[in-house]
């Protein structure tokens, strides 16, 4: 049985994220967690949760923990 335009076109636009959003959310929960526990104690999953998305579409953003430091620090200079 063939599905319906509607749903695929439905599930297709629940999947979509503002990019510029979710960078800002990561952001956001970086400057956060780094703040309340400092780097070493900063785990990126936290991070990830608070933001509300995964682990791996962190990492895309970011690539890793000192490149999303990194770019926290800059956010909180600019803030």
């Amino acid at each position: 049985m063939a599905r319906s335009g509607k749903a695929t076109a439905t599930r297709a636009r629940r999947g979509v994220r503002d990019a510029e959003a979710s960078r800002a959310a990561i952001l956001q929960a970086a400057l956060d967690e780094f703040s309340s526990v400092g780097y070493d104690g900063a785990r990126v999953d936290r991070i990830a949760a608070e933001a509300g998305l995964s682990k791996p579409l962190l990492y895309d953003y970011f690539g890793d923990k000192d490149e999303l430091y990194k770019a926290a620090l800059r956010e909180a200079y600019v803030q």
